[in-house]
């Protein structure tokens, strides 16, 4: 097949075992070429994560994507994948382990960069992911299960559940920047205790944050200050590896808040992604 001109995008289909699909034999996605592409510069490459719903689709996500809007001018390659139908009936990412769902997400991830990476002149050093709600809580699992492949990551309002094939044991410090909204009703800020209310409990976002902290071996971060548009803005700087925390607590409701640090969010995000090579 003939590379896809610079400024375009290409469906995939990644052949799986169906084993690790729940009886799927083949995994999608789309993949964005950017404008300024060169065949002969190395491209740094984001994979977007959709969150669940009964119709949640990577070309939709693909549509509202807040880094999908910069990534000509930026010149990264931005890749959609597209999660599977789940039991309760959302397409959605099984961010928590093939032991209860056997949807095993990290073999089709890889395969897939590794597709994308032989086509395609891209920056593996330069390779990030982020992802919102349930592909925030995808990013938050990649980061445990696969960091030696992923630079950094930006989760966004997504629900951290804990995984079920044992904690998170990531295999080097991983950089996070991340955003979450302390008016969010589908994910609250402070977190739930999970049943009889809740299917599952659902940790506060500064103890989800301060567990990372730990995992990465950064030093106490100093408390969180507000800006002028009121997002509460805290860093760990001091982390081992030289990677660093930073969460941004918005009002934005459950989704991307407009702009942050007073430029665009994605622009912000997109700055501390880039500042990361493996």
């Amino acid at each position: 097949m003939a590379p896809t001109p610079a400024g375009a995008d290409r469906s995939y289909s990644i052949p799986i075992a169906p084993t690790l699909a729940n009886g799927a034999a083949e995994r999608t996605a789309i993949v964005h070429i950017p404008a300024g592409y060169r065949p002969e510069v190395p491209a740094p490459l984001i994979v977007e994560f959709h969150g669940a719903g009964p119709a949640a689709t990577a070309a939709d996500y693909e549509q509202g994507s807040p880094l999908r809007q910069i990534s000509d001018s930026k010149g990264f390659i931005d890749v959609f994948p597209q999660g599977l139908r789940a039991p309760n009936g959302n397409l959605a990412w099984n961010a928590y382990g093939p032991v209860l769902v056997k949807i095993a997400e990290i073999p089709f991830v890889d395969r897939l960069l590794d597709t994308i990476e032989r086509e395609y002149c891209v920056d593996a050093g330069r390779v990030y992911a982020s992802g919102a709600s349930n592909g925030g809580n995808m990013v938050n699992y990649l980061a445990c299960r696969d960091a030696s492949r992923f630079a950094a990551v930006a989760p966004v309002v997504g629900p951290m559940f804990g995984q079920d094939d044992g904690p998170c044991r990531p295999s080097r410090p991983v950089p996070i920047i991340d955003l979450h909204s302390v008016n969010d009703l589908l994910v609250p800020y402070g977190g739930h205790p999970g049943p009889p209310a809740y299917d599952f409990p659902l940790p506060a976002v500064p103890d989800w944050l301060e567990g990372w902290a730990q995992l990465d071996g950064c030093r106490s971060a100093p408390p969180a200050t507000a800006g002028a548009d009121g997002v509460q803005v805290r860093s760990w700087s001091a982390c081992r590896g030289g990677a660093r925390i930073v969460t941004y607590a918005t009002l934005a409701g459950h989704g991307w808040p407009q702009s942050l640090d007073g430029r665009p969010a994605a622009e912000t995000v997109w700055g501390f992604l880039s500042s990361y090579r493996l």
